[in-house]
């Protein structure tokens, strides 16, 4: 399901069958929030999106406390190397409404939708148990030349 705001700021849910309804009291929304990371020795950045969950009460207030979030995350600090690191808050990609009548086990929170794939693009979506983070806690993560994060080396 795929929820929209309206211009006229109503909250429209959308099936995958292109029917919509409004949202009378949604309170859940999923912010993707767009960080910049630059390191002082390095000429190039990293970009992290991150996925948020926010509880407001309209539309407004979920994209105000986006933008909160997301300035929150600003920073400015050393790495390991020494290198000065800045993150900046670039601004949202995504923001939607998520129909809470329906936060269960198993609530579709977004989609995305892709078409013409080809099969070696489509295995490049998805990856073993092996590598999902939440199996990968304990497995560190090096620091590439920019002092960037690098997924560690695959175990053959």
């Amino acid at each position: 399901m795929d929820v929209q705001v309206g211009p006229d700021s109503h909250v429209t849910s959308c099936n995958n069958e292109g029917r919509c309804q409004a949202l009378e009291h949604t309170k859940w929304y999923v912010a993707d929030i767009v960080s910049e990371f630059t390191i002082s020795e390095c000429d190039g950045n990293i970009v992290h999106i991150d996925t948020v969950l926010i509880r407001a009460d309209s539309p407004e207030q979920a994209y105000e406390k986006a933008v909160r979030n997301g300035k929150d995350r600003e920073d400015f600090y050393a790495n390991p190397q020494g290198a000065s690191v800045t993150v900046r808050f670039r601004g949202l990609q995504e923001l939607v409404a998520v129909d809470d009548a329906e936060l269960v086990d198993g609530t579709e929170l977004r989609f995305k939708r892709v078409a013409n794939v080809t099969e070696p693009e489509l295995s490049n979506l998805t990856v073993g148990k092996q590598l999902l983070r939440v199996f990968s806690v304990e497995i560190p993560y090096h620091q590439d030349d920019c002092g960037g994060p690098t997924a560690p080396p695959l175990e053959q």
